[in-house]
């Protein structure tokens, strides 16, 4: 079975990245390496809400009620539809429940990275939190996963992406963790983000 990851970078081949794009005001290998550190880092913040209790009840619990994968099921349409109505709102709530106070911080640095305004970055993180918590709610519900095992498939998930490479984990930590001086190697990030695309984008 595939990662979330390729699921999702299978899912915005083409067509999709494209669209987000458009979406952003930017050419589509901006977006592309965009993408490629945006949804590995909301990967790794997934998997820190589930690990902890007081959080992990409400991520299920989300997951149970708004979150069961249609949105998957028509990607062209929602992408284009951009930050529209509902979708737009949803996508805040969830950066808000993931990143919290790091929110600004984990956007310059995926702003730096692929050469996107903090605005841009933000609006791509915010379209792409409900794609990874759709994908996250079909994958429950296909394997019938209960709370407890949410952190362990999400554990899983971050370490078949990465290939059990340390350094890249590093690397998305210090970009959740940074205390706000930048202290993350943007040129690792950059060579980071286009390994990434080549594995969510088969290239």
């Amino acid at each position: 079975m595939s990662s979330l990851l390729e699921m999702l970078g299978g899912q915005l081949a083409g067509g999709g990245s494209a669209a987000i794009a458009r979406q952003l005001g930017v050419d589509q290998k901006q977006a592309e390496t965009a993408i490629g550190a945006a949804l590995p880092t909301l990967l790794e913040a997934l998997q820190r809400r589930a690990e902890q209790p007081e959080t992990a009840a409400g991520l299920n619990k989300a997951l149970e009620n708004d979150h069961d994968g249609s949105l998957l099921d028509n990607l062209a349409g929602y992408l284009e539809r951009g930050e529209g109505g509902a979708r737009a709102v949803a996508g805040d709530r969830i950066l808000g429940h993931l990143l919290g106070e790091r929110q600004d911080r984990v956007a310059n640095g995926i702003a730096g990275i692929a050469g996107l305004n903090a605005t841009q970055s933000m609006k791509l993180m915010a379209m792409l939190a409900p794609m990874l918590m759709g994908a996250l709610g079909r994958r429950k519900r296909e394997q019938n996963l209960g709370q407890g095992q949410l952190s362990d498939i999400l554990r899983q998930e971050n370490d078949a992406f990465r290939q059990g490479d340390s350094a890249q984990a590093s690397i998305f930590g210090r970009l959740l963790d940074q205390d706000g001086d930048g202290d993350f190697d943007a040129k690792d990030m950059m060579k980071l983000g286009a390994s990434m695309i080549g594995r969510m984008f088969k290239r």
